[in-house]
């Protein structure tokens, strides 16, 4: 797989370049710095329209971690994390490593898929 070492982003004037950058921060800082317990979730929703009014807004990363291409993801309201998961793509297919999914009644289900996935491909305290 090659990576683009640099990148660039353009658009004509008020095409969400901001807003892209904005929600990767975001997405960035709540994963790392998560949430405390019982505050709102800080989320700018951008500009709403009848397609996008009242949905969730979803994070998803592709990524590399020692030679292995993972997809992360996650979506969020103003009061909770309502879906996260990892997976790990192996000969293009997604393998589950984890999904969490908070239901309408903030009843929280967490299924790990795959428990024992790091223990042979990584040294855990190096990730």
């Amino acid at each position: 797989i090659e990576l683009l070492r640099r990148r660039i982003l353009f658009g004509a004037n008020a095409s969400g370049k901001t807003s892209f950058i904005e929600s990767v921060s975001f997405a960035r800082n709540f994963v790392v710095n998560g949430q405390k317990r019982g505050r709102k979730i800080e989320i700018n929703q951008f500009k709403e329209n009848t397609v996008s009014k009242g949905k969730n807004s979803l994070f998803q990363f592709t990524f590399m971690l020692k030679n292995r291409i993972f997809d992360y993801g996650f979506s969020v309201d103003n009061e909770k994390v309502c879906e996260e998961w990892l997976q790990a793509v192996i000969k293009s297919k997604y393998v589950p490593i984890f999904e969490r999914i908070t239901n309408e009644n903030n009843q929280t289900m967490i299924d790990i898929k795959e428990p024992n996935f790091f223990e042979n491909d990584f040294e855990i305290a190096n990730i």
